[in-house]
């Protein structure tokens, strides 16, 4: 699966899905703490980032913009 086609889905387990396709951990990390900067997610331990239990949820923020991208 492309890139663009797993962050567009609003629901489901986009992050494992977007690590094995970039398939190296640091780069996920990289994009991840982007989308975090944009706040376009939130993690849901929030005090530990690098936890093996860490998860991310997408904000309001990112599913405007996935609205907004889809009615292009």
């Amino acid at each position: 699966m492309k890139i663009k086609e797993i962050i567009k889905q609003p629901e489901g387990n986009w992050e494992q899905e977007l690590q094995q396709e970039l398939d190296q951990e640091s780069l996920f990390m990289i994009v991840m703490s982007k989308l975090h900067e944009y706040r376009l997610i939130e993690w849901t331990i929030k005090d530990k980032l690098n936890s093996p239990k860490q998860k991310f949820t997408l904000t309001k923020r990112c599913l405007s913009f996935c609205l907004l991208v889809k009615n292009k």
